[in-house]
């Protein structure tokens, strides 16, 4: 025996301790295949008697899927044109008992001198493809199971809207049937206290009608905002006004309010510059200031209440001295109906939606609001998208 031959025997025996099964072929450019060669490997895979595939492709072939075997011959002729270039191909094979199972054929075609080989490998790879259609099952029912609860969420969004719709019209509803008595009992009220032959007593208790009176106005106007700006129907109507004339008559309002006549507050009002002008809701932004504003002397010590724009920092403001918040509480206290003291006990009354309010109204003209502290200087801060 030459050495040739030893060194085949040699590479037969490695070949078939490999648990792939090693192949090879000389073909021309219209596949005839010759001097082929399978791995034994092959018959194990396919629990088929040592010796059956016998080096033969055509045997081998003959135990692919028929509905595989035509991607196989494909790429198996992609090849020789792509010489030098490996292709891979997944395919199923039926064993001797009937069982189906993938393999994996990576191969490539070298040319030289004329002459045309194929060779390379098939694995088994059953287990893996198992695992991806588990993952593909997987994922369809996962897609399913998303489409449905994507359905019920669109129908309980819908099934929201539709009360929040409802949920408004009743508030207004409510709202009229309260206005309109209320009204009438402020109306009254005030012809009491215009009036000069009434008694100290009965004009004392007039002041009282007339204030709750106004204390429940306000939080029926409040609770109608909230719902508008919950349900997104807060309307904008923008204009061009001067920021200084805004503070203006926002401070010629608060002057002289009796809450900072007895805690003793100073008002101070912060000018911008004299050519600033914004493009916004004014209406809106009057309120905004009016809730910082009734918030501060609500809980001011003594001190000053300063409200104005910050020309350095480019942004309103409202600052008080007074009670600390907890920094974990910043973003409560924007919520409805959330104050930062919210004790059975708490020291200070109020619904607790005047600052979701104003974070609404600032969100509305695409701004920003927050709260800093320094010491017990607490200042809020908001900030407005004034582009037309």
């Amino acid at each position: 025996m030459n050495k040739t031959e030893t060194e085949f025997i040699e590479l037969k025996e490695i070949a078939s301790s490999i648990t792939s099964v090693i192949w090879k072929a000389n073909t021309d450019e219209n596949l005839n295949l010759s001097n082929t060669y399978v791995s034994p490997v092959a018959d194990e895979i396919l629990e088929l008697p040592p010796g059956t595939i016998n080096n033969s492709w055509e045997k081998y072939f003959s135990y692919v899927n028929p509905d595989d075997l035509p991607k196989a011959i494909i790429t198996l002729k992609k090849s020789l044109t792509q010489t030098d270039k490996v292709l891979s191909c997944d395919y199923r094979m039926i064993k001797n008992n009937g069982e189906t199972i993938w393999l994996q054929s990576a191969g490539r075609c070298k040319k030289e001198d004329g002459k045309m080989q194929l060779f390379g490998h098939s694995i088994d790879i059953t287990e893996r493809k198992k695992l991806e259609i588990e993952l593909i099952d997987h994922k369809e029912n996962l897609e399913l199971k998303i489409k449905e609860q994507t359905k019920i969420l669109e129908k309980n969004l819908k099934k929201t809207e539709e009360q929040s719709k409802y949920k408004t019209v009743f508030l207004n509803n409510v709202s009229h049937e309260i206005r309109t008595p209320l009204n009438a009992i402020l109306g009254f009220s005030n012809l009491l206290l215009q009036r000069e032959d009434i008694c100290e007593q009965a004009k004392k208790f007039a002041v009282i009608i007339n204030e709750s009176g106004e204390n429940l106005l306000k939080v029926v106007s409040d609770i109608i905002e909230i719902s508008d700006a919950q349900t997104g129907q807060l309307e904008l109507n923008k204009e061009e006004f001067c920021v200084n004339q805004l503070l203006g008559d926002i401070f010629e309002k608060y002057f002289g309010h009796e809450i900072l006549a007895e805690k003793y507050i100073l008002l101070k009002k912060i000018d911008a510059t004299e050519s600033l002008t914004i493009f916004a809701d004014r209406h809106y932004i009057t309120k905004v200031f009016d809730y910082l504003i009734d918030n501060a002397m609500k809980f001011a010590q003594e001190g000053t209440v300063t409200f104005g724009y910050d020309t350095q920092k480019k942004t309103f403001f409202v600052s008080n001295t007074g009670t600390e918040i907890p920094t974990e509480k910043y973003e409560q206290i924007f919520e409805p109906f959330r104050q930062a003291d919210e004790g059975l006990n708490r020291a200070f009354g109020g619904t607790g939606l005047g600052l979701s309010i104003a974070k609404a109204v600032v969100n509305k003209h695409n701004g920003k609001i927050w709260i800093n502290q320094n010491d017990n200087l607490i200042t809020f801060y908001f900030t407005l998208n004034t582009l037309k």
